[in-house]
């Protein structure tokens, strides 16, 4: 039993010796596109990069992108080939762009800043599924690409020290409808809000709520947004009593 006991000791101490890349050998998803069969074509709008596979970023920290698009070129391919909903392909392309901040930020005001930005992908997460309904469809996808993305140990090891700032206090802001007013600048890309949304967001309290967010910084709090109630020249319309200083 002792023998037992120190050989399992010791292989549990060899395998902590061991490169985290080898364990992520093991469980990293299919990449499931052959060069050979690869043909770089245009998809929403944007050329695709030349052929590269997840390996080929395994030794530097950002990865290949040839296209200088913000977005890693395998993964880049791989959503292409992966996801047919346009919406869901543009999201997943922010998402990547905004995770790469936390690979690169170098201080704790970097690191913040970039965890605001982040920010702006999960109210785009949440906004898209408020009038489209993908959330599990996003989710499932979500969750292959960030096994694809940090595919090596200095990217696990860089995405982690982000865990405080993702694990800091969530931004309330579910009952917020003023947000949809925001949705391209959170999606980056053109997003159809439910017209039933749209008209709620008008009556007075939304707006009055909306307004006094913005009075208070909290876009540029929450999301490193800088939004000026001057933005929505019809935002104010009707405000009485102490709505009415928000405006002034």
């Amino acid at each position: 039993m002792g023998n037992i006991v120190t050989r399992a000791t010791f292989l549990i101490m060899l395998l902590g010796l061991q490169s985290c890349d080898y364990l992520w050998n093991f469980f990293e998803p299919e990449f499931n596109i052959k060069e050979k069969d690869y043909v770089a074509g245009i998809v929403d709008g944007d050329p695709e990069p030349p052929y590269a596979t997840p390996q080929m970023s395994k030794s530097s920290l950002l990865g290949i992108d040839k296209d200088n698009d913000g977005v890693r070129d395998d993964i880049e391919i791989w959503i292409n080939r992966n996801v047919d909903e346009a919406i869901i392909r543009n999201y997943l392309k922010i998402y990547i762009k905004r995770r790469k901040l936390f690979l690169t930020c170098e201080n704790e005001n970097e690191c913040l800043k970039a965890y605001r930005i982040h920010r702006r992908s999960t109210e785009c997460f949440r906004l898209i599924n408020s009038t489209n309904w993908k959330l599990e469809k996003i989710l499932k996808v979500e969750n292959l690409l960030n096994q694809l993305y940090f595919n090596s140990s200095n990217k696990q090891d860089a995405n982690s020290r982000m865990s405080k700032y993702l694990a800091a206090t969530s931004w309330g802001s579910s009952d917020d409808l003023g947000l949809f007013l925001l949705v391209e600048r959170f999606c980056e890309f053109e997003v159809k809000v439910d017209q039933n949304i749209l008209e709620n967001i008008w009556n007075y309290s939304n707006r009055a709520r909306f307004a006094h967010n913005i009075k208070r910084g909290l876009y540029e709090q929450n999301f490193d947004l800088s939004i000026d109630i001057s933005d929505y020249p019809n935002l104010c319309d009707g405000f009485n009593g102490p709505e009415q200083n928000l405006c002034d």
